[in-house]
């Protein structure tokens, strides 16, 4: 799918404002992210990663897998149906 220009600047933009507002939210929860390791998963994980720049955090890490929330449920639900 194609945006053009002004689509993908409009795209880029309101993730930016929602990166803001992930760590205004931690934040505000108690979380100090410049003293506590943060650890993103997933999707959006590379996106947040080229926008926040390592200096707003203690220690940042990625894992850029796509499927990484998917793949860790699916681990979670087998580990639960072997309990039963």
């Amino acid at each position: 799918m194609q945006f053009g220009r002004e689509g993908e600047s409009i795209i880029v933009s309101q993730g930016k404002t929602y990166v803001n507002k992930i760590f205004r939210t931690l934040t505000e929860s108690g979380f100090d992210v410049a003293a506590v390791p943060i650890i993103f998963v997933g999707g959006g994980a590379l996106f947040i990663k080229q926008n926040i720049g390592n200096n707003r955090v203690c220690a940042m890490s990625v894992v850029e897998d796509i499927k990484a929330n998917a793949i860790g449920y699916e681990k979670i639900t087998r580990a639960l149906g072997a309990k039963q």
